[in-house]
């Protein structure tokens, strides 16, 4: 069976007063065009800055224990497909403390993702 796991970079940490969250404006759509212009033109350095904050706001626990709250084996949710960008629908089949696995009846395949590739969506089921 495949894996959709994604790797998780380790970063040195960044120079602080660098990025300027402003600058990139209110995120509305990953396809909003003004915020994807705005990155664009950041310097490296800024977008290494941002890539650390994202990081560090995904590894939050408190963030990861949210969407643990609303899964349970069996339930219906949506997730990210890392490689495509685009939202799958499975199973969950497995909750461990990193990473949730779920399963695709579409492709017959298991993903092995961060609690952060997924929607939960409603908490009744």
């Amino acid at each position: 069976m495949g894996s959709g796991q994604p790797t998780q970079h380790t970063h040195p940490e960044p120079a602080t007063g660098c990025l300027n969250p402003a600058a990139f404006g209110k995120m509305v759509s990953m396809n909003d065009t003004k915020l994807i212009e705005a990155l664009s033109n950041a310097s490296s350095l800024e977008l290494f800055e941002l890539s650390r904050i994202i990081d560090r706001l995904l590894a939050d626990p408190r963030r990861i224990v949210a969407i643990r709250n609303q899964l349970n084996l069996g339930k219906t949710v949506q997730f990210m497909d890392w490689r495509t960008g685009q939202m799958r629908t499975g199973k969950v089949v497995a909750i461990k403390d990193a990473q949730v696995t779920v399963h695709e009846e579409a492709s017959r395949m298991q993903w092995k993702l961060s609690y952060a590739a997924i929607d939960p969506g409603e908490r009744s089921e």
